[in-house]
């Protein structure tokens, strides 16, 4: 009767793995005692609980695949996420160094064209009253103000080139040059004359 008892707790708790070797242990019981009914009855309990058993198990180990099929999948995907996040953050890197590299160059020659630009004590020099407005739309501009004497003449331009940035930079600096060449080299003195020659 205590084993009947252990064995019905057992099917409530239901700890699988002891319900198949108690029903087992009862079938062998019941056919010493010579009851073969019963002894029939607890056996195809055991085989029962014994399938149930299995089958559980091998749903559980299916399961278990999946997750981990899933957990492998999840692995996979992070690690092409990060794999990406690195390429992309390289990039990046590359693409600021770039960035600066170009910049800095460009302030640099933003240094050469406002060297090249009219000084401010020829100005003072020569004008009673002026102001400069000079505010390039890029660090760089095709705008420019150019100032120079020569024979106890003053000569002054204001220039609006084709473009801007960079392009506009490179044809102020054009510009510039041709204007110091009309006057210092070609001694050209008539402004009409200057400016065909530039």
């Amino acid at each position: 009767k205590a084993l009947l008892a252990a064995l019905n707790t057992a099917e409530k708790i239901t700890p699988r793995m002891a319900i198949p070797p108690a029903n087992f242990f009862f079938s062998e019981i019941f056919q010493k005692k010579g009851d073969y009914k019963k002894a029939l009855a607890y056996y195809q309990r055991f085989h029962e609980s014994q399938e149930e058993l299995v089958n559980t198990d091998s749903a559980m180990k299916a399961k278990s695949m999946q997750l981990t099929g899933k957990i492998e999948k999840a692995q996979n995907e992070a690690e092409i996420s990060r794999l990406k996040n690195v390429e992309l953050k390289k990039l990046n890197d590359e693409i600021a160094e770039k960035n600066k590299d170009i910049t800095d160059s460009i302030n640099y020659a933003k240094r050469i064209q406002l060297a090249l630009l009219a000084n401010n004590e020829m100005l003072k020099r020569n004008l009673k009253e002026y102001f400069v407005l000079y505010k390039p739309k890029d660090i760089v501009s095709g705008d420019f103000y150019w100032a120079t004497e020569k024979d106890g003449r003053f000569y002054l331009a204001v220039c609006d080139c084709t473009g801007h940035g960079v392009p506009g930079a490179f044809m102020s600096l054009l510009n510039i040059s041709y204007l110091n060449e009309a006057i210092t080299e070609k001694n050209m003195f008539a402004p009409h004359e200057v400016f065909d020659h530039v």
